[in-house]
């Protein structure tokens, strides 16, 4: 286990593309550092829509989530 962060030499994946999804805080910590950002609202806009939320998943490597909001995507989704 790690605590911290550790800096690779070399970088696996450039143009590797995160989304966060979080509360209102994590949203505009996010949007501060130009990364894209959904909250909770912008989840329920997808209303189940399977292919909403499969073309949403296509879009970026990876997803970051909030503590809070963790436990509500399988509901929303």
């Amino acid at each position: 286990r790690f605590s911290g962060t550790v800096r690779l030499r070399h970088i696996p994946k450039p143009k590797f593309t995160v989304c966060v999804l979080g509360d209102e805080r994590h949203c505009d910590e996010a949007r501060a550092n130009n990364i894209p950002a959904m909250t909770i609202d912008d989840l329920k806009k997808l209303n189940k829509d399977k292919k909403l939320v499969r073309k949403l998943s296509h879009q970026y490597d990876a997803f970051l989530a909030s503590d809070v909001v963790i436990r509500q995507i399988p509901r929303i989704l």
